[in-house]
């Protein structure tokens, strides 16, 4: 609280203050429920912090790195933990080289169609549009979250048979944060 109360009297702009400590006990307890089951791991997702110092402190205590742009990529690649990379942000050559590197999980067929002939005999991950909900459904008429499941299903089956590429992993996003979802 000294250090709360001094800064309060030295910060004259909105100012977030962090305690490593509660940071590990949250993670730690994180981690403690997700050891309890199978192939679940703790990764950090950098879009929702970018501080570097932040960063640090969770790399030794997460499995990875989740990231949706490259500047997010730059910031963890040096940690040498596992970096899940997904999104719309990437340029081709940067999808190539995360599936080359890392892991990448495509977002749109569409996506996957442009790199398919120079991702040969690699492994890749789908993202998964969960269900459109009702609040989602005023805003979008279809969700941008992902492949829709069966509809892709065909195609995608093709283009990972004409190039050698193994669907290793599926990544769910739902597309807002709804509890309900979570149960």
């Amino acid at each position: 609280l000294e250090v709360i109360n001094s800064a309060a009297g030295v910060c004259h702009e909105p100012t977030i203050i962090y305690s490593s400590k509660i940071i590990r006990r949250i993670v730690k307890k994180v981690n403690d429920e997700l050891n309890k089951h199978s192939n679940m791991n703790c990764l950090y997702s950098v879009k929702a912090n970018f501080n570097k110092e932040i960063i640090s402190t969770l790399a030794p205590l997460v499995k990875g790195f989740d990231v949706a742009s490259w500047k997010e990529y730059e910031l963890v690649r040096d940690f040498e933990k596992a970096i899940f990379a997904s999104g719309f942000a990437f340029t081709n050559e940067q999808i190539v080289e995360l599936v080359n590197r890392e892991n990448f999980d495509f977002v749109s067929l569409n996506q996957l169609k442009l790199v398919s002939d120079k991702i040969n005999n690699q492994d890749i991950g789908i993202r998964i549009s969960g269900t459109i909900s009702e609040l989602e459904s005023m805003r979008v008429e279809e969700s941008r979250f992902g492949f829709c499941y069966p509809d892709d299903v065909e195609i995608l089956k093709n283009i990972c048979e004409e190039n050698n590429i193994c669907l290793k992993r599926l990544h769910i996003h739902l597309g807002e944060k709804n509890e309900k979802c979570l149960k």
